[in-house]
């Protein structure tokens, strides 16, 4: 899960048109009430 939380977040070194895609997405993830926060919460709950 954190290398998908990673990518969405735009922490990979990655090129600007994927960054952008990234930033797409994860604006997806806000509409559906799944943010970044609550993920990283959700993996120390977890561990």
């Amino acid at each position: 899960m954190k290398k998908f939380y990673n990518y969405i977040t735009g922490k990979k070194e990655v090129s600007d048109d994927t960054k952008n895609t990234a930033n797409q997405e994860s604006s997806e993830f806000l509409d559906i009430d799944v943010q970044p926060s609550d993920v990283q919460s959700n993996e120390n709950d977890i561990i």
